[in-house]
């Protein structure tokens, strides 16, 4: 049978009046495909009709255009300044969770949803779920008035969108079908075809329902029969519209059960490995014949820039480069941390970027030290004068296009700051907002033999050879619980999305892909690549235990490619394990003492835990403009203990916090002389860290205000010692924690970070060993070990200086005591490796140290 877009073509060309026809497909690609297949089977000049997708339907004849993320943000954040006054959450923490609910709301659209019974079930959910005797009297005004705003801030955002003439796309689709679809009948269509689509929505049904009541609708589903079967997830939705009213299918497609295919399984122990064999197959199937045309598909952006740099034939690619990936980025990011005094320059100074334009970035610290006043907009404009000035001289491709995207988005950020009215107490978060879909893209190589797409664009297409990498499980199928806060059970009351609902589709999406091909390579990882444990997906399971069953044509092969680069004994950097380096390391563990970061620099790399915490060999600041990460947070750390020393056994009050506050804004240079040895511009640093202190000051005066709570001081830096045995040999154990005080009676270890602390700690549903995946974690099992004997009922917590929120972030209470055991495991199993004769001292480029169990 002809492929599915061929016949779409002929259907076209048998309609008498091509000229009131509408097609809609999928994606923009098969709009392409099918004007080719129009182009070979047509002479001379025709009238084609008119393609849309149904997004740029609804927004060509709605009038209405979709906003870009960094508006719904910011409108979002608006709205629920609007809704929630003095309750209202500044700019860095909603935009913490803003993408959550906008999601929900696009969903809720999406489902045709009446927001105001949803989310009146989820606020009784809530009014449930932290329900307790001692919180009733502030409870409504402490956590539900969030809950209970909701739909008010829905409808806000959505009037303040609108009078912009802006949509997030469920709500464009939904204000189409309520408006009629007056604009499209006065376009003049009489046929409308609609073409390759599946699962659709409960809006998108609706808008196909009202075109089926104006226009002349033709419908053409591509099924396969190998999917109509009950235990296939593919074909869940289009089974079940088949069964409904067979009559709506033109085509039913039997390649699975009959055509030729040639699969090749291909497992890599990692990213560089299947990246190598992919190009080297590629390479070899060029080089056999001359015209033939190469198909990769990327399911995951991040290896677009490792995987061009290994292809040898002139390429194209629909997928860009996103901005996040490249060095600009963390530059800018640490740039503006800098920029609003939330951050040292040396974070800036230590990235890739930086390193590269080592002389410029100085000079660039130069400008901005000579503007004197508090301007944060004045400050971004010179950044991005600087970004445009390295663009004049910027000689490759990507760097200038790089350069060119930044400044772009510097100049929508610059525009929304100048706003009137415009007031943001971040502009670290929009900055990071912009960031999403902004994509460096790659010019189209005329003679180009390999194709790069993303997976969605491959729908209803048809491919020779095709090359589909990390095909594993989390990527494909992305097996990841989708971010909301609608409960599944919620959702699927309200007819919402499910998560089923979408591996369902990308089970379609897949399978399709493989049907419509030929000769197939799928390429999967296997074991510890560094970012977690990989395994081949289920889809693989599935063709070759299924379609080999029913179809003997199919010639299957699981291969392994091998390479030393990342065997044991074979890293570029290690440090064998001589008698001397085995003393060594024995009498660190044994007198000096094994602290929280000793653990988990040895996670990271055995090699830099050897030189930095056994030999006390530190890395030589490449640098040395201005203070270096850890001696600002040491900075930090001095400047809160110097202040609430005299209070050590005192309890705080209004007062005394703000007669620390006076103080901190009154500190010089010279008062912290010792952390600015080699910093030729130590009040910008200071700047960073007072406000840092500050910020935790303001807090804590809060918590004391509006919370009425009690705290004493216990301890400041204080020392804690224990030990552990391990294989007969003493182990000591050491820590420094830097608060412990009592609140309300409970007492808490708090340590400080300067640095990025997780809303969440210990991600959702881990067990076992994967609870300790986080570093902060180990730090605080770390503390709880050293000091259970003392106090077996501390509350442990991180109190995130960067971004301050209303509580330290706390490990839970039970997941500690659960787990106490487990991590003991945990840490005497470390120390077994660490003192092994038989192992290496280690630092592969991608390596992270994970223990299995």
């Amino acid at each position: 049978m002809r492929p599915f877009l061929e016949k779409i073509s002929e259907e076209i060309l048998d309609l008498e009046d091509k000229s009131s026809l509408l097609v809609l497909l999928p994606n923009k690609r098969a709009a392409q495909t099918v004007k080719e297949h129009l182009s070979k089977k047509t002479r001379g000049p025709g009238w084609l009709p008119r393609f849309n997708t149904i997004e740029e339907l609804v927004s060509t004849y709605g009038g209405m255009e979709r906003a870009r993320p960094v508006e719904l943000y910011i409108e979002f954040y608006r709205s629920q300044l609007h809704e929630l006054q003095d309750k209202a959450y500044d700019l860095a923490a909603c935009m913490e969770w803003a993408p959550i609910f906008l999601k929900d709301f696009n969903d809720i659209d999406l489902g045709l949803t009446n927001p105001d019974e949803i989310y009146q079930h989820l606020y009784e959910l809530k009014q449930v779920d932290h329900w307790s005797p001692e919180r009733i009297e502030s409870f409504e005004g402490e956590f539900l008035a969030l809950w209970k705003s909701v739909p008010g801030i829905y409808r806000e955002l959505n009037t303040r969108l609108k009078k912009r003439n802006r949509y997030y796309r469920g709500r464009m689709l939904r204000d189409f079908t309520e408006n009629n679809l007056e604009g499209l009948k006065r376009a003049g269509f009489k046929t409308i075809f609609l073409g390759g689509f599946n699962a659709l929505t409960p809006v998108e049904e609706l808008i196909i329902k009202q075109l089926d009541q104006y226009f002349d609708l033709r419908k053409y589903w591509q099924l396969q029969s190998f999917h109509q079967s009950s235990i296939q997830e593919a074909g869940n939705y289009l089974t079940k519209i088949y069964k409904d009213d067979p009559k709506k299918f033109n085509w039913i497609y039997d390649d699975i059960y009959s055509k030729e295919y040639s699969i090749a399984s291909i497992e890599s122990p990692g990213t560089s490995e299947m990246l190598d064999a992919c190009a080297y197959n590629i390479e070899i199937g060029l080089n056999k014949t001359e015209n033939e045309q190469v198909t990769i598909v990327l399911p995951d952006e991040s290896l677009l820039l490792p995987l061009i740099s290994r292809l040898k034939y002139p390429f194209t690619s629909t997928v860009g480069i996103p901005i996040s990936e490249l060095p600009i980025a963390e530059f800018t990011m640490r740039m503006m941390e800098f920029i609003e005094c939330r951050s040292s320059a040396a974070a800036a100074l230590s990235t890739e970027f930086a390193r590269k334009y080592d002389k410029e970035v100085s000079s660039l610290f130069v400008s901005i030290d000579k503007i004197r006043s508090n301007s944060i907009l004045l400050k971004i404009e010179v950044l991005r004068n600087f970004f445009s000035s390295l663009k004049e001289e910027s000689k490759d491709y990507l760097s200038q296009s790089a350069l060119l995207k930044m400044i772009e988005l510097l100049n929508v950020l610059i525009g929304i700051l100048k706003e009137r009215n415009s007031s943001f107490d971040a502009i670290s978060p929009l900055l990071n907002s912009l960031f999403i879909g902004a994509e460096v893209l790659i010019p189209e190589h005329k003679d180009a033999r390999v194709n790069i797409l993303g997976i969605l664009e491959t729908r209803l297409q048809v491919y020779d050879n095709l090359h589909i990498l990390a095909v594993e499980e989390g990527v494909l199928p992305n097996t990841g619980t989708s971010m909301s806060f609608l409960p599944q059970f919620l959702r699927r009351t309200f007819g919402l999305s499910l998560d089923a609902h979408s591996n369902s589709v990308q089970s379609y999406n897949f399978m399709n892909l493989l049907a419509n091909s030929s000769k197939i390579f799928l390429y999967h990882r296997s074991g510890n690549d560094g970012i977690g444990f990989k395994e081949r997906s289920r889809y693989i399971e599935q063709i070759y235990s299924e379609w080999k069953e029913v179809n003997p044509k199919i010639d299957f092969k699981k291969l392994e490619t091998f390479s030393n680069a990342h065997s044991f004994d074979s890293h570029h950097y290690a440090i064998e394990k001589t008698t001397e380096v085995e003393d060594k390391i024995l009498n660190y563990l044994k007198h000096s003492g094994l602290s929280a970061s000793a653990m988990n620099n040895f996670l990271s790399s055995p090699m830099q835990f050897y030189l930095n915490n056994v030999l006390g060999i530190r890395e030589q600041q490449s640098n040395e403009l201005l203070t270096d990460e850890s001696t600002f947070g040491s900075l930090v750390h001095s400047i809160l203990e110097k202040e609430y020393a005299p209070l050590k056994g005192a309890e705080l009050n209004i007062q005394i916090l703000d007669e620390i506050k006076e103080r901190i804004r009154s500190i010089e240079p010279a008062d912290y002389q010792e952390h600015f040895t080699d910093d030729k511009h130590p009040h910008l640093s200071l700047a960073a860290a007072k406000k840092y202190c500050l910020k935790w000051i303001r807090q804590e005066r809060i918590d004391l205000k509006e919370n009425g709570a009690r705290i004493e001081i216990l301890s400041l830096e204080s020392f804690h010692y224990s030990s552990i045995e391990v294989n007969g040999i003493t182990i000591k154990l050491k820590g420094i924690i830097d608060r412990v005080d009592r609140r309300n009676g409970q007492i808490r270890l708090l340590d400080y970070k300067t640095g990025h602390v997780p809303h969440r700690l210990i991600k959702k549903g881990a067990t076992g060993l994967e609870i300790f995946e986080e570093p902060k974690v180990i730090q605080l099992f770390f503390y709880d070990l050293l000091i259970n004997k003392e106090v077996s009922n501390a509350h442990l917590g991180l109190v995130p200086l960067k971004n301050i929120k209303p509580d330290p972030v706390f490990i839970d209470s039970e997941v500690l005591f659960e787990n106490r055991d487990l991590f003991k495991g945990f840490l005497e199993k470390l120390l077994v490796d660490i003192m092994d004769k038989n192992t290496t001292l280690f630092q592969p480029d991608d390596f992270k140290y994970k223990f299995v169990e």
